[in-house]
Order: C-alpha cells, then sequence, then structure tokens
C-alpha cells in the first residue's frame, strides 16, 4: 500500500509538471511512473522465470495501447480546455461522448488482453494483475478529477 501512495504521489507530480508544458521533466516523471508500476506490478505477481519471459512483452504491448488512448483523451482534453468556460450543449455533450467512447475502448482493450493472459498465466495471476491495474488507474482518474474542472453549463 505505501508503494501504492508514492505511485499516486509521483503520479500527481508527474501530471502536475505535464501541464507546465516542460518537456524534459515531463519524460523523466513519465520514466519514474513507469519504473515504479513495473515495480508494483512485480510485487503484486510474483512471477517465475518461465512466467515473466512470457508477460512482460504482453504487459509492455497492452500498456502502450492503454498509454495511446490516454494520450489521445489528453490530447482531447487539452483541446477543449479553454472553451471549458463558455460550451453550448452541443459542444457539452460531445465531450462527454469522446469520454464515453474511451472509456467503452479501454473496456474492450482490457477484455481482449484478459484473454492474452490467461494464456499465459493462472488465472489468479491474471486477475490479481488486472487488479493491480485497476488500483493504479483509480488513482490516475482521481488525480485527473482533481485537474480538470467541471464545466460551466450554459443557463
Amino acid at each position: 500500500m505505501k508503494k501504492l501512495f508514492i505511485l499516486a504521489v509521483l503520479s500527481a507530480f508527474a501530471l502536475n509538471i505535464s501541464a507546465q508544458e516542460t518537456p524534459v521533466l515531463d519524460s523523466i516523471m513519465e520514466a519514474n511512473y513507469r519504473a515504479e508500476k513495473k515495480a508494483l506490478i512485480t510485487e503484486a505477481l510474483q512471477l517465475n522465470q518461465e512466467e515473466a519471459k512470457e508477460f512482460w512483452p504482453l504487459y509492455a504491448e497492452y500498456n502502450a495501447k492503454v498509454e495511446a488512448e490516454n494520450t489521445k483523451l489528453v490530447n482531447f482534453i487539452n483541446k477543449n480546455a479553454s472553451k471549458l468556460d463558455s460550451l453550448t450543449d452541443d459542444e457539452a455533450e460531445k465531450i462527454w461522448k469522446h469520454k464515453l467512447s474511451h472509456d467503452s475502448d479501454l473496456t474492450k482493450l482490457e477484455k481482449k488482453y484478459f484473454k492474452k493472459m490467461l494464456k499465459i498465466l493462472p488465472g489468479g495471476k491474471t486477475v490479481r494483475y488486472f487488479q493491480a491495474e485497476n488500483k493504479i488507474k483509480s488513482l490516475m482518474d482521481a488525480q485527473m478529477a482533481v485537474e480538470v474542472p467541471l464545466i460551466n453549463s450554459p443557463e
């Protein structure tokens, strides 16, 4: 739990730095986040050598796709951030529909990779992996909720 808290602090710091547009520090914080996350996953799963050989490439593949989806969402949010105080109802609906589409895409990815993980890991370890991913995602979602303001709805 202590490591999960450290990851949350690093994630919050990384998001704050990203918002300040400092590319060098941003890449350092992303690398730290990835390393801490990998350490948490390593600790949570306790993979044997054979499992690790199969797991880590699939982990990298899955996380690259999740990061690509998340980058699309962040770019969409950044593109619309300046308008949050003056959105029309249609623009507000478009933003929320985009967020729902993003969530759906992530769920499809998770289902796809859950099946792939089951082919290389026992069911319990596969579930434990996705539980750990979910805990980390929850921390990131909480930080994003703090960072992204509510829209002002038209009167």
